[in-house]
């Protein structure tokens, strides 16, 4: 039996659901921000969306990437390293505004999915600030087998584009491997293994003596879907990224872009990011 293509009338119909599924994810993505030491279950998020469990979790899977749960993780994770950086708490206090009741897990889910244990964090931010400002050297090298290209507009003569390849939608931990460009532009990686990744990019300002390079507030972002990588080559063509002002619906870039940029514009600023930069391809 023939299939026939989806008739013309159907596409506004279509329109109007995707719009109200991203709306409705973003009343519970707000109600997220609203209360990040909440640890809200799945149930209370749905109610907030006006949808079942069942079928909200589906439908934030799509709109987002990630689950509920995950995506909720993610922001107590942000948030906890906003605290460390920009406040004087204590480590503990901090584990409690983020919403976890064990010092313990916090500092290993932390050190998971940030890449360094909570104290070891800020110290590294703030060695980070102290460095003296300087132009980002750019990556040079063209000869990976994983290649890609980052659309946009051009960076700002104080901007570089950082670029990840994750194995999980949200840049978290060690990026496989990573590469700092001057502007948009073409790239190359190696994954060294085969399997699903994801590709992010990150537009940031460069100001050495800001904090705002480790609370990663991008200028413009730009992430993929899921790519599969076999025989160390992307299956399907070369990765396209195009930059983007971030959404809501976004999940926060957990991985610290500032000790990466450091690590590429300091060679002594590798120890400092705890020799994660070097060991992903930025220096």
């Amino acid at each position: 039996m023939s299939t026939l293509a989806p008739s013309r009338s159907c596409t506004p119909h279509r329109e109007e659901t995707l719009i109200a599924h991203r709306t409705a994810v973003e009343r519970a993505i707000r109600l997220m921000h609203g209360e990040p030491d909440r640890n809200f279950t799945l149930e209370e998020m749905a109610s907030s969306a006006c949808m079942s469990p069942f079928h909200f979790d589906r439908v934030f899977r799509q709109v987002t990437a990630v689950r509920p749960r995950i995506f909720q993780c993610a922001l107590r994770m942000d948030r906890a390293k906003r605290l460390l950086l920009t406040t004087n708490m204590s480590v503990i206090d901090i584990c409690f505004e983020a919403g976890y009741n064990s010092l313990g897990t916090f500092t290993r889910r932390f050190t998971d999915i940030v890449g360094s244990p909570p104290q070891h964090f800020r110290h590294m931010a703030a060695r980070v600030a102290e460095l003296p400002p300087q132009r980002v050297p750019v990556a040079a090298d063209c000869s990976g087998e994983i290649t890609g290209v980052v659309q946009g507009p051009k960076a700002e003569s104080r901007a570089v584009v950082c670029v990840g390849m994750f194995p999980t939608p949200i840049p978290q931990g060690r990026p496989v491997d990573c590469t700092i460009l001057d502007g948009p532009g073409p790239f190359s990686m190696r994954s060294g293994r085969d399997g699903i990744f994801y590709f992010s990019a990150a537009m940031i300002l460069l100001s050495a003596s800001d904090i705002r390079q480790m609370l990663n507030d991008p200028v413009l972002t730009g992430r993929s879907e899921a790519v599969r990588i076999h025989d160390g080559r992307t299956v399907g063509g070369p990765v396209k990224l195009t930059l983007r002002p971030s959404r809501l619906t976004d999940p926060p870039i957990l991985v610290p872009l500032g000790a990466l940029i450091a690590a590429g514009r300091h060679p002594q600023a590798a120890a400092v990011a705890g020799g994660q930069a070097a060991a992903n391809g930025t220096a």
